[in-house]
């Protein structure tokens, strides 16, 4: 930011400090760290003062624009306005990303601990490592499970088995058909299902 070594220089120039140097030094740093933090605020105070002075100028030069053409002085003016408002857009935009790096370095994410254990960008690998990881979460645990012994239950003969898979006859379709309560809730047709049995 402009201005900020200019105040830096000019505020380690003015620190006193009667001890040990190492003492010295650190209450130094300390201090202006706060007199940086304070710095900083009425910068950005300034600064967004600034900004949204310059954000509603342009608004109030919109609303002429519609009214009548602007002038050349107004048009410079408005031009230097979005100038300064986009480039104050800008700085934020990298001083969030900036946070956000500084954020992430420091905390990681959920996942780090996973994903960033090892690195590695060979096809051949990444493919073996995701089929591994497929075939441990889709394979049988237990190799011989235990069977159930019991002499009393029902089971179906091999005809009986063979009908749970034989597609539905036009006759088992008609007959739930006509089964079905049709003064039900009606569809998006509007029409409950008696209604449109009474069509045919």
């Amino acid at each position: 930011m402009p201005g900020f070594f200019d105040f830096v220089v000019s505020k380690c120039c003015r620190f006193r400090f009667n001890g040990p140097a190492d003492l010295a030094l650190t209450t130094k740093f300390r201090w202006l760290k706060n007199g940086i933090k304070i710095w900083l605020e009425k910068k950005k105070k300034e600064l967004n003062s600034v900004y949204d002075y310059k954000k509603q100028l342009v608004l109030d030069l919109e609303l002429v624009a519609q009214q009548r053409p602007l002038s050349t002085h107004e048009q410079d003016v408005r031009s230097e306005c979005v100038a300064l408002i986009e480039s104050i857009d800008l700085e934020k935009q990298k001083d969030l990303r900036q946070k956000a790096r500084v954020c992430w370095a420091l905390d990681g994410d959920d996942n780090s601990a996973y994903f960033h254990r090892s690195w590695n960008s060979n096809p051949a690998v990444m493919k073996g490592e995701v089929f591994n990881y497929f075939v441990e979460r889709f394979t049988e645990p237990i190799d011989d499970r235990p069977r159930i012994v019991c002499s009393d239950l029902s089971v179906l003969d091999d005809e009986e088995a063979s009908c749970l898979v034989v597609p539905f006859s036009l006759l088992e379709i008609k007959n739930v058909v006509w089964d079905c309560q049709g003064d039900r809730s009606p569809g998006p047709d509007g029409l409950n299902f008696k209604t449109v049995l009474g069509l045919f």
